[in-house]
């Protein structure tokens, strides 16, 4: 019997375990308990291996340790800097849309502007959500991905949880998937969880700055963009949106980002 079917034996309902050299290669995508040991039949020595606690959805795409050649993008950078010195200023949202191919530094850009404001004061609170290609569910994945990255939820968490963190603004939890609409019409649900939206942000924004990138928008449905142009117009706060897209997005998406900035 094979190390992985050890590992699959010593796991409990629902618990996810790998190797040590899995958990290393992984380890800047997901978080990790504490190494521990198992004795494994037929093998010299012991398997050191860690249970796999939360995807941590916040971090920055690629390998930890491998930067990427960042050459004749400056200009850009220092663009992406000005637009968020200015929305801190003036205290109103700012919506940047960074469109090219895949593979040409969209993601290493929106990184590099992430480190560039470390040193800023105040310091944004930074979030990320991204846009799946497929799935069930995934009109607002992005803001799903922020939603439980603010109120520290987990996908696994029971929904009575989530409704309780949620507090005053239980319709937000449409953006998970909870069926929270009741007997409201679909469009009323979708104003009034716009709504929620931006008074969801403006509250996080009380006492820092707000950086979200949202990336591939590309694959976003058409109430995530609607989404995304109510907050940038009704919040009262100083926020910055930098969304990542390929050229083929929807018709008509590409005239409606332009109309607040596009690099």
């Amino acid at each position: 019997m094979n190390v992985a079917a050890r590992l699959e034996q010593t796991a409990s309902p629902g618990e996810i375990v790998v190797g040590e050299r899995t958990a290393s290669a992984a380890i800047h995508a997901f978080e990790f308990a504490g190494p521990e040991t198992i004795n494994v039949k037929g093998r010299r020595g012991v398997v050191c291996r860690r249970l796999i606690r939360e995807l941590d959805e916040q971090r920055a795409r690629g390998t930890g340790n491998l930067r990427p050649a960042f050459v004749g993008r400056e200009q850009e950078l220092d663009s992406l800097l000005d637009e968020y010195r200015q929305a801190v200023v003036v205290g109103r949202p700012r919506l940047l849309t960074l469109i090219g191919e895949a593979g040409v530094g969209k993601t290493a850009l929106a990184g590099r502007l992430w480190e560039r404001l470390e040193g800023e004061s105040p310091r944004p609170l930074r979030m990320v959500g991204r846009c799946p290609a497929y799935g069930r569910g995934i009109t607002y994945a992005p803001f799903a991905e922020i939603l439980r990255s603010a109120l520290r939820l987990l996908e696994s968490d029971a929904s009575n949880m989530v409704l309780d963190r949620l507090g005053p603004r239980p319709i937000l939890g449409l953006t998970l998937g909870l069926d929270v609409a009741g007997d409201q019409h679909p469009l009323r649900a979708r104003e009034r969880l716009e709504e929620a939206w931006v008074d969801f942000l403006a509250a996080l924004a009380e006492d820092q700055p707000l950086l979200i990138v949202l990336e591939d928008l590309h694959w976003g449905e058409e109430p995530l963009l609607d989404l995304v142009e109510r907050v940038i117009s009704d919040l009262q706060a100083p926020l910055t949106v930098v969304a990542t897209a390929r050229p083929d997005l929807p018709d008509g998406w590409r005239a409606r980002l332009a109309e607040s900035g596009t690099l």
